[in-house]
């Protein structure tokens, strides 16, 4: 008797084991640890984008840009040596104010400032990159080890979780299918999904109408707004006759 009494009360235990409330409630925990991880990893994933991004804009400078630098500190720089030709050198070696001789050594000179202009801003381009590339290399190690974790952790709680469908494998579906079944809004995993897409639905139909909602009164703001300039404009405008009348008639 007391055998069979034991057998029976596993029994139960096992079945409610089993309940797909008790599963989800046994997943969640584990749900949440990933949950943190993955978190990480979004945010890994987001800086490197971000520096990628960086890397791409200090790209060494295309024949067009490089043109343009050019042409900024040829003038720049032929203007900086011309004046100190004429405040100094000239005044040491006065044959520097002879025009065939001073035209050329401006010109030659102009053409080096911007050529080590030019070579100026691409090493520093260059470095930028190397420093960005470095930053990527410490954070995709990071990375690398939140998403071995997250395999980690799955792997080793697979019968736990298995069991939840792939697009329901985030913390917000695991949550609201623990209510739904514990209030008895959902007496099985089916119901309980049905729930959560209604769920999913009427969020994104609120969503799309407050957006439409705050397009409708931006659009009002912007009729008010219109209206009163036109009520500007036209009181203006009587008070422009009024006076050209009054003018005409004195």
């Amino acid at each position: 008797m007391n055998e069979n009494n034991q057998s029976t009360v596993e029994e139960v235990l096992n079945y409610m084991g089993n309940t797909p409330l008790m599963k989800l409630q046994n997943a969640l925990p584990i749900v949440q640890q990933m949950t943190m991880h993955d978190m990480e990893v979004y945010g890994c994933q987001q800086k490197i984008g971000f520096l990628e991004n960086k890397i791409a804009d200090a790209a060494p400078l295309k024949r067009g840009a490089k043109i343009l630098y050019g042409v900024l500190a040829f003038f720049i720089g032929g203007s900086l040596f011309d004046t100190f030709i004429y405040n100094n050198l000239a005044r040491i070696i006065p044959v520097l104010r002879n025009f065939f001789i001073y035209l050329p050594v401006s010109l030659i000179t102009a053409v080096f400032i911007a050529y080590f202009f030019v070579k100026l801003v691409n090493n520093n381009r260059q470095k930028n990159r190397e420093t960005y590339a470095v930053q990527i290399g410490k954070i995709q190690e990071v990375l690398d080890k939140e998403q071995a974790i997250l395999r980690q952790i799955y792997s080793e709680n697979y019968e736990v979780l298995s069991f939840i469908p792939s697009q329901y494998f985030y913390l917000e579906a695991i949550q609201f299918f623990i209510e739904v079944l514990q209030i008895g809004r959902a007496d099985n995993m089916k119901e309980a999904f049905n729930l959560f897409e209604n769920h999913l639905e009427n969020r994104s139909r609120q969503q799309r109408d407050e957006q439409m909602l705050a397009g409708q009164a931006a659009l009002y703001q912007q009729g008010e707004k219109t209206q009163r300039m036109a009520a500007y404009a036209a009181s203006a405008a009587e008070e422009a006759a009024a006076a050209a009348y009054y003018n005409s008639n004195r």
